[in-house]
């Protein structure tokens, strides 16, 4: 993998996020572990605010490098994510391509992503994702990274969110409550299934865009088999707006790839009930995101054939 493979998402660090880096630095004991602490929170600071983003759930207050104390002796940068585990979060300096990963960060961890930072401190960007270092690996000292080693951040999506297996979903193991039938979420003078296969099953999900008071949609998966053998498979995809009375709002919906390349891409219309994106021929095995964005926000699915 080159490093154009990897598409930073930028995220913008606020006088918020400062303040409190601000705050743990200044608790330090000289202005060397004060810079460090200050890029590490930062680094948090931005990973958290991209799981905000995608819904995940996370106790930045929680993790040890939001402690003065222990952010003093551990040169650690960890955000708690709820019901998870720690994802650590490394700051890239401005101009490197590689990073130091220290001992202390590589323990019960669910991973670590890089957070390249600029000259200028008012926003990063995350450029990738390394996986846990394996069980057996026999590591005594702190490491580098170099960036084009990292997955691309489809790979954290993998590992936060849980996958739905399409598949299963036609042998009658379905993600409930999670997933519900479509009639249970839509107006059926919204919903119109289409015509089914030979086996085809369906599936929605509401999704909220944002905190409360933004828009919520309902994502609907259609999942066809043209012959009883399940072998290839096709994936209608259609996002409703959730409330009978609304339309859509201004939404961009990509499928994605399992390393984020975009497969197929949707603008919702004016005055649109519904927009929609098919998948053909899918193969088993393959693995694809859906990624709803809404103004800044993006809200990704996870799903295997």
């Amino acid at each position: 993998m080159t490093t154009t493979d990897l598409m930073g998402i930028p995220v913008s660090l606020d006088c918020d996020a400062h303040d409190h880096a601000s705050r743990l630095a200044a608790a330090q004991a000289n202005p060397a572990e004060g810079q460090r602490v200050y890029l590490n929170t930062l680094a948090v600071w931005a990973v958290h605010t991209y799981c905000q983003w995608l819904g995940i759930d996370t106790a930045p207050s929680e993790g040890d490098s939001w402690q003065p104390g222990l952010a003093a002796l551990l040169d650690v940068a960890d955000l708690p994510i709820v019901g998870m585990g720690r994802l650590e979060c490394r700051p890239v300096l401005p101009g490197e391509r590689s990073f130091r990963l220290p001992l202390a960060a590589m323990g019960d961890r669910l991973g670590c992503v890089a957070v390249q930072f600029f000259d200028t401190l008012d926003r990063v960007e995350l450029v990738g994702f390394l996986p846990p270092l394996p069980a057996e690996s026999a590591v005594d000292e702190p490491i580098t990274i170099a960036i084009e080693d990292l997955l691309p951040l489809i790979a954290l999506l993998n590992a936060l969110h849980p996958v739905a297996n399409l598949r299963q979903w036609l042998e009658g193991l379905l993600d409930g409550p999670t997933w519900q039938a479509p009639e249970q979420l839509l107006a059926t003078t919204r919903y119109r299934p289409t015509p089914a296969a030979a086996r085809s099953v369906c599936q929605a999900k509401s999704i909220a865009l944002g905190e409360s008071g933004q828009p919520t949609v309902v994502l609907v998966v259609q999942v066809s088999a043209e012959t009883a053998a399940v072998e290839q498979l096709t994936v209608r995809l259609r996002v409703y707006p959730a409330s009978s009375k609304a339309l859509l709002p201004r939404l961009r919906v990509a499928v994605l790839d399992e390393w984020g390349d975009v497969l197929l891409e949707n603008q919702t219309q004016p005055d649109a009930v519904y927009t929609e994106l098919v998948l053909a021929d899918c193969q088993p095995g393959e693995q694809f995101s859906v990624r709803m964005t809404y103004r800044s926000l993006s809200v990704v699915e996870e799903f295997m054939v």
